[in-house]
């Protein structure tokens, strides 16, 4: 990437990815569980928690590459 990540995407979208990273370190946008949580949010984490899982995993699939 040449530019500066926030030109190619809009605030939802980032402040989605920031609240993936919160879910990882175990904090949540409402108190309880998973499932006091809304529907739309538990999709979009699945899906952001997919797509990061295919990019270290071709990432890995690099570095192994890279080293045969």
């Amino acid at each position: 990437m040449t530019r500066c990540p926030y030109r190619h995407g809009s605030h939802s979208a980032f402040a989605a990815v920031a609240a993936h990273a919160d879910l990882e370190r175990g904090v949540l946008p409402v108190a309880g569980g998973a499932l006091d949580q809304s529907q739309p949010w538990r999709e979009a984490m699945q899906l952001i928690g997919a797509e990061f899982a295919r990019h270290r995993e071709a990432e890995m699939q690099e570095a192994r590459d890279g080293f045969n």
